[in-house]
């Protein structure tokens, strides 16, 4: 039997078709149980990744929010975990800092003040570091690249 659309068949012949239509799923369900969880996987992703992306306000960069890198890592969703609010598109590396660290500010400035007496070498500011040059210039190749997927 083939696919039906109900509108070109009778209430009668679309119940036979729904019929045979559930009876037919559950069969290939039992009989390719790897396609059938490998396409439940794939489907579950794509609106994993659809809400994540709806509830940012925007698209996943190729760009980490936080220290610039682009293309090398991994980019993932970072969320406060007590509000579950949307805070940045961010690299895997940067993730995993802020999880080990709680996301506590407190608890990063205690490690630069570490760092700092332990290299007996301050921690220069982001600006000397030149994180924004970089990260300025990874924005706009992200974007010239978005331009181009686009057009």
């Amino acid at each position: 039997m083939k696919s039906l659309r109900k509108a070109d068949v009778t209430p009668e012949e679309w119940a036979v078709y729904r019929e045979w239509r559930r009876e037919y799923n559950k069969r290939y369900r039992q009989e390719n149980p790897e396609k059938v969880r490998k396409l439940e996987y794939a489907a579950r992703t794509r609106y994993r990744h659809r809400t994540m992306e709806t509830s940012a306000g925007r698209s996943k960069p190729t760009v980490c929010d936080a220290c610039g890198h682009d293309g090398e890592r991994r980019i993932v969703w970072d969320h406060d975990y007590k509000t579950n609010q949307f805070r940045g598109w961010i690299c895997a590396n940067c993730n995993l800092a802020l999880g080990h660290v709680h996301d506590s500010v407190e608890n990063l400035r205690q490690l630069i003040v570490y760092l700092e007496r332990k290299n007996d070498n301050p921690v220069a500011s982001p600006a000397a570091l030149n994180f924004s040059g970089r990260k300025q210039n990874a924005i706009k190749r992200d974007n010239q690249r978005r331009r181009r997927d686009r057009g």
